[in-house]
């Protein structure tokens, strides 16, 4: 039996590769579906990640295209993959159902919702944060988009409650980018290294500002400073310090991880720079061989929590802790509320205390196994249920 799914906002080989996280993680939840019923699955994207083929006994991915709305050649992909469509599944990137990354990001992904709302396939918004918006016009279209979708899946509590005050009725689970399995083999040499090794990720993004360079997400904290503070003490403690990307499009310096964490290379050479790697996969094995773990990309957090790293993510939104609090664990480090000075503290502090964060994380994790469960088991029913 063949069914056609087109997935909107979560690639295969976004530059982000938190996007693109979620993009693999929902394939192999595909994949584990067709396998045990007997499907094949057709999947098309709409995202900003390359095209990719790809085919094998369950799943066909044959046109991946990119959210340019001013082309239109999407508007016909949009058209002709609506119609045919069993399912629609639309992530918005995990984290992009707000208003704070600007109107024209909100509107833009908005549109599509209608329009897969309108259509007579099941429209689903995967696991996502939603919200804020702090806007009351963004707020009205929002909970009608939510109230109108088949299914709405929300990653946290908040978003959940925020869902359901809507009168939808949401299913809570989690960011199915922490069921990623990653490569193998490509880091072992890691292991070489006797040093205790503290792998920093640092956002591009945050070192400069925000897309208007102006503290866009109004920071408490000196980011810059915070980070050279971090990178500084844990030398001088004799960590071996690994500087690690997780967002790298060569076509936006101010986004790129690669390019701020080259700067920090050249002041503190005696830190290791991790690659561009090429896919969230390679990055969640590099990433696991470190013995502590500090990130201000969420899915870099993800990939280091999911792989029992003792991890402090360092939010810029509320959607760190809104994830992470919901299955229990409660270390996140608020940009906006604490300084550098306490953030850097806490660090050193928890670093200390790394063996006490990896059993809190290992319970976290089951309850991050039962929630994803639940969603795969959702997504089986709605598939096997897909004709109107």
């Amino acid at each position: 039996m063949k069914k056609h799914i087109l997935c909107i906002n979560a690639d295969l080989q976004s530059t982000n590769l938190g996007c693109a996280a979620l993009g693999l993680s929902f394939v192999q939840v595909l994949r584990e579906i067709a396998k045990k019923e007997n499907f094949h699955i057709e999947m098309s994207i709409l995202g900003y990640g390359k095209g990719k083929e790809y085919e094998d006994e369950y799943i066909s991915i044959h046109e991946t295209v990119y959210f340019d709305l001013k082309n239109i050649k999407v508007w016909k992909f949009l058209k002709d993959n609506i119609a045919k469509a069993d399912l629609i599944v639309d992530f918005t990137g995990g984290d992009s159902f707000t208003d704070i990354y600007g109107m024209r990001r909100f509107y833009r992904e908005s549109i599509v919702k209608k329009l897969a709302i309108q259509s007579k396939a099941y429209f689903v918004l995967g696991p996502q944060t939603i919200g804020p918006f702090n806007n009351s016009v963004t707020k009205k279209i929002a909970g009608n988009l939510l109230l109108k979708s088949d299914y709405v899946f929300t990653r946290d509590e908040v978003s959940n409650n925020y869902a359901r005050n809507l009168g939808c009725d949401s299913i809570l689970t989690t960011d199915v980018a922490f069921i990623l399995q990653p490569t193998t083999s490509n880091y072992e040499y890691l292991n070489e290294s006797t040093k205790i090794k503290i792998g920093i990720n640092v956002s591009g993004l945050m070192m400069n500002g925000g897309y208007n360079c102006n503290n866009q997400f109004g920071l408490k904290m000196d980011y810059k400073k915070f980070i050279d503070t971090l990178v500084s003490e844990c030398l001088k403690a004799n960590y071996e310090v690994h500087l690690v990307p997780h967002v790298l499009p060569l076509h936006s310096p101010a986004e790129d991880d690669y390019k701020a964490l080259e700067q920090i290379h050249n002041v503190y050479p005696q830190t290791v720079l991790a690659p561009r790697f090429s896919s969230p996969k390679e990055a969640k094995e590099y990433i696991g061989y470190m013995n502590f773990f500090v990130g201000s990309r969420m899915h870099a957090t993800i990939g280091s929590f999911s792989m029992g790293v003792p991890t402090i993510p360092v939010a810029y939104s509320p959607k760190f802790s809104r994830l992470f609090s919901s299955v229990g664990y409660n270390r996140v480090i608020d940009g906006k509320v604490t300084n550098e000075v306490d953030a850097v503290s806490t660090i050193l502090d928890s670093i200390a205390q790394r063996e006490d964060i990896k059993k809190e994380i290992q319970v976290s994790l089951n309850v991050i196994k039962s929630r994803n469960k639940d969603f795969v088991e959702k997504i089986r029913d709605i598939l096997n249920n897909s004709a109107r």
